[in-house]
C-alpha cells in the first residue's frame, strides 16, 4: 500500500529462520509406543502397549484431531494406528519459525542450514535415501545430528567439496543450498537502509516466505507484479484438484450432500503469493474459466456451458479485504461482471440465478423497484467502503468486558462489510437492505487461503477477523456455523484442510512446543508479547466460532504458560521480562472462563488466579479491565486466598500522615500587558492535538488490516 499510494521505497527484511518441529514430551512418548507395538508379536505385552497408546492418545485428544471418537479408537485400533502414526509424522515435519528476526542480523548458521534444508524438501531426503516418513520424528535437539542436516552442513561449511557428489540431481540441490545459505547469511538490510537514506539506489527484489520461495531477497526494494495476471494459468490448473478436494471433504462431512453456496475471503497478500489459487477455486465453483493474452494477462472470464461442466455450479459470496479492493479492482470488476451474467440465467438449472431471483423478491417487498432489486440481488462482492480499512471486529472481540452477547461481533462485521462492488455500484452501502445477510444465508462453507510458513491461524488476528467474522454472521442468520476450510499452499503440494485442524496443528507444533517457546524466550520482552498475542488470538477464535477451540486446548495453554509443565522457567522469565504480559495472558484465560466459553476445573481456576495475584501484588503487573479483575477477586475470595496486600497498600497510602513545607499565600504580581503569545501557543497545540487524534484513528483503521498486503 505504501508503494501503491506513496511510491515508497520498501526495504525487505528476512523472516525468522525455520526448522522442522520435531517431537516432544507426549508426542515423543506416543510415537515410541507405536514403534514398540509394531515390533512386538501377539502377547500380553503387545496388548498392554496397545492400551497405553489408546490411553495416551485420548488423554491428549489426538483422536479428536483425526475426527474419531473414543469408541471408534477402541473398536478399530488397527485402523486408528496408521492414521495416528501419519498424523504424528506430519506434526514432526511441520515447518516452524524459530524466534523473531532482528533487522540487520542474520540468523545463526545452524538455523540457516535448517531453512535451506527445508527449501530442498522431499526430493533431497529421497536422494539421500533416508526414510522421509520417520524423518524428524525425534526430539528437536537431535535435528543437527540427523543425516539431511549433517550432509548439507558439511558442504555449506566447506568441509567437503561438491565435486565428491556423484549423483547429478543431488549435486545440483547441494549447490543450490550453498547459494541460498549465502543469501541468508548476507541480509544487506542495514546497508540498504543507510544507503537509501543517503539517496542511493536500492536494487529491486522479491519478498516472501523463503521456504516456499527460495528466490526471496532481503535488503532490496520490494516490487509487486501485474495484478492483471491474476489468476495465472498455473494457478487455475492447480485449482482443479484443490476445488475437487474441497467438494469431496464437504460431502464426506455431510452425508454425501453437495454444497449449494460457498463464501471466500480474498486477501491481497495471498493472491500475490499464490498467483490467484483461491480466486481460481472461485471460478471453478461458478463454472467459469479465464482467458489470457500472450503476456499472461487475464483478458476476460468465460462462462463454461452446462454440458461441459463436470458438476453443478455453486453460488459464491466474496468478502474482499480492504487492500485487495484497492489493488485488484480490475479482477473484481471481471468477477462482478461474470456473476451478473450468471445471475441473469435460467433459475431452474443455475443456482446463482435462482438465488438472485429469490433475493430480488425479498428486496421488492422492502419497497425497491424491480430494476433496483434485480441490480442489488446480483451483487456477490462485499467489502468496506472505499478508503476505509479493517472490519473493527478484532478490537470488539478483545474488549470482551464491554459486551455480554457475542452477536455484537457479527453485527460489527456486517456494519463494516455491507458495501457492494458490482459493475454499476462501487462501494455502495446496503446495510439497510440486509443484503450481506441475504446473500450469506444458506452458506455451507467458507474458504480462506494460507500460504506463508511464518503466519498461520493464530500468529495474527486476521484469520479470526475475516474467516471467523463470516462464520459468526452465518451463524446469526442460519443458527449454525458453516464448515470452515483453508486452502493450504504453504508447501509445494497444496491441499484443503479444515480450519480447526490447522489451528490444532499450529498449537501443537508451535505454541506448545518447547522449541518455539525457548526461541521466544531468547527474544526477551518481544517474546512475551508474541506469547500474549497467541492467547489473545485463541480467544478471538473462541468468540467468533466456538467450534474452532476445544477445552483441552485452553487447558494445554494454561499448563504451558502458567504452570510451566515443560520446566522452561517461564514464570521466572515473565517476571524478569514483562510480568504484565503474563498477567494479561491469564486475564484472557479468565475471560474465557467468566464468559462461559471454557469450563475450567476448580484446580485450574485456583492456579490461574493465584499466579495472577502474585504477578500483581509481588511484581507490580498492571491490572486489566475492572470486570475481569472483579471476577478474579471473587475467585480469590472463594478459594480463601488473601487479596489484602494490594488493598492494604492503597489504604496505607491514604491514611499515612505527611509533614513538610506549607503553602503560603503570595502577593499577586502586578498585571502585565497581555501578550498574544500564550494564546497562539494554545491554538497551535490544539490544532496539533486535533491532527494527531485524526491521524491516530486513520492509523487504527489502516493498522487493523496491516497484515492483509
Amino acid at each position: 500500500q505504501a508503494k501503491r499510494r506513496g511510491r515508497a521505497t520498501i526495504i525487505s527484511h528476512q523472516t525468522p529462520p525455520y526448522s522442522p518441529s520435531g517431537l516432544y514430551d507426549e508426542l515423543l512418548e506416543i510415537h515410541d509406543l507405536m514403534h514398540q507395538y509394531l515390533q512386538l508379536e501377539e502377547s500380553g505385552v503387545r496388548d498392554e502397549t496397545q492400551a497405553q497408546i489408546i490411553k495416551k492418545a485420548i488423554e491428549f485428544n489426538l483422536h479428536t484431531e483425526l475426527d474419531l471418537t473414543e469408541a471408534q479408537v477402541k473398536q478399530n485400533f488397527n485402523d486408528f494406528l496408521p492414521k495416528l502414526h501419519d498424523h504424528i509424522h506430519y506434526l514432526a515435519q511441520a515447518t516452524t519459525p524459530i524466534g523473531l528476526h532482528t533487522f540487520g542480523q542474520a540468523a545463526e548458521q545452524n538455523f540457516r542450514i535448517a531453512t535451506v534444508m527445508q527449501q530442498l524438501g522431499e526430493p533431497f531426503y529421497e536422494a539421500l535415501g533416508v526414510d522421509s516418513k520417520e524423518l524428524f520424528a525425534e526430539p528437536f535437539d537431535t535435528l543437527f545430528q540427523q543425516k539431511p542436516f549433517t550432509f548439507l552442513a558439511s558442504f555449506i561449511r566447506g568441509e567437503k567439496s561438491t565435486d565428491t557428489i556423484k549423483d547429478s540431481s543431488l549435486h545440483e540441490m547441494v549447490e543450490e543450498a550453498i547459494i541460498n545459505e549465502q543469501k541468508l547469511a548476507k541480509d544487506g538490510e542495514m546497508e540498504a537502509l543507510l544507503h537509501g537514506l543517503q539517496g542511493g539506489f536500492i536494487m529491486p527484489g522479491l519478498g516472501g516466505d523463503p521456504v516456499r520461495q527460495p528466490d526471496t531477497t532481503s535488503g532490496t526494494n520490494l516490487y509487486a507484479f501485474d495484478p492483471e495476471k491474476i489468476p495465472s494459468k498455473a494457478a487455475y490448473d492447480a485449482s482443479e484438484t484443490l476445488y475437487q478436494s474441497l467438494i469431496d471433504d464437504y460431502q464426506k462431512q455431510h452425508d454425501g450432500h453437495l454444497p449449494d453456496k460457498l463464501a471466500f475471503t480474498l486477501w491481497s497478500s495471498e493472491a500475490i503469493r499464490t498467483y490467484g489459487l483461491v480466486e481460481s477455486q472461485v471460478l471453478r465453483a461458478l463454472g467459469v474459466k479465464p482467458e489470457w493474452d500472450a503476456a499472461g494477462r487475464v483478458t476476460g472470464l468465460t462462462i463454461i456451458p452446462d454440458a461441459e461442466l463436470s458438476q453443478a455450479r455453486v453460488d459464491v459470496v466474496l468478502q474482499i479485504t480492504s487492500v485487495y479492493r484497492d489493488q485488484f479492482d480490475g479482477l473484481m470488476i471481471k468477477l462482478a461482471s461474470v456473476i451478473e451474467q450468471l445471475a441473469e440465467g435460467d433459475g431452474t438449472t443455475n443456482i446463482i440465478a435462482k438465488n438472485s431471483q429469490l433475493i430480488t423478491q425479498q428486496l421488492e417487498k422492502q419497497g425497491l423497484s424491480l430494476k433496483e432489486a434485480s441490480r442489488y440481488a446480483k451483487a456477490r462482492l462485499f467489502s468496506n467502503p472505499p478508503g476505509n480499512y479493517g472490519s473493527g471486529v478484532t478490537s470488539v472481540a478483545m474488549d470482551s468486558t464491554r459486551w455480554d452477547d457475542d452477536r455484537i461481533l457479527a453485527d460489527t462485521f456486517i456494519q463494516s462489510q455491507s458495501h457492494i462492488y458490482t459493475t454499476e455500484d462501487w462501494g455502495t452501502p446496503v446495510q439497510q437492505l440486509n443484503l450481506l445477510q441475504s446473500q450469506l444465508q444458506g452458506t455451507d462453507a467458507v474458504v480462506l487461503s494460507r500460504s506463508s510458513n511464518l503466519h498461520g491461524m493464530l500468529s495474527t488476528d486476521h484469520p479470526f477477523e475475516y474467516l471467523g467474522g463470516l462464520s459468526a454472521v452465518i451463524k446469526q442468520i442460519d443458527g449454525q456455523n458453516p464448515s470452515l476450510y483453508v486452502s493450504d499452499s504453504r508447501q509445494k503440494q497444496a491441499k484443503i484442510i479444515s480450519a480447526s485442524t490447522l489451528i490444532s496443528n499450529e498449537l501443537r507444533t508451535r505454541y506448545q512446543n518447547p522449541q518455539w517457546i525457548k526461541a521466544m524466550q531468547q527474544e526477551g520482552y518481544a517474546g512475551t508479547v508474541e506469547m500474549l498475542k497467541i492467547v489473545n488470538n485463541v480467544f478471538g477464535w473462541q468468540v467468533m466460532d466456538a467450534n474452532m477451540i476445544r477445552p483441552d486446548q485452553w487447558q494445554a495453554l494454561h499448563e504451558t504458560y502458567v504452570m510451566d509443565q515443560r520446566d522452561l522457567g517461564l514464570n521466572e522469565w515473565f517476571a524478569e521480562q514483562n510480568p504484565t504480559a503474563q498477567a494479561q495472558l491469564i486475564e484472557r484465560m479468565i475471560e474465557a472462563i467468566r464468559k462461559g466459553y471454557w469450563q475450567a476445573s476448580e484446580e485450574t481456576r485456583e492456579q490461574l488466579v493465584e499466579r495472577w495475584q502474585a504477578l500483581v501484588n509481588e511484581l507490580g503487573a498492571d491490572k486489566g479491565a475492572d470486570k475481569t479483575v472483579e471476577y478474579i477477586e471473587q475467585q480469590l475470595a472463594g478459594f480463601g486466598l488473601n487479596i489484602a496486600p494490594a488493598d492494604a497498600q492503597a489504604n496505607n497510602a491514604q491514611s499515612e500522615q505527611v509533614s513538610g513545607q506549607v503553602l503560603q499565600a503570595q502577593a499577586k504580581p502586578e498585571q502585565q500587558q497581555d501578550s498574544p503569545l500564550p494564546w497562539i501557543v494554545v491554538l497551535l497545540f490544539t490544532l496539533l492535538m486535533a491532527g494527531a487524534i485524526h491521524r491516530f484513528y486513520q492509523f487504527q483503521q489502516w493498522n487493523s488490516n496491516a497484515y492483509d498486503r
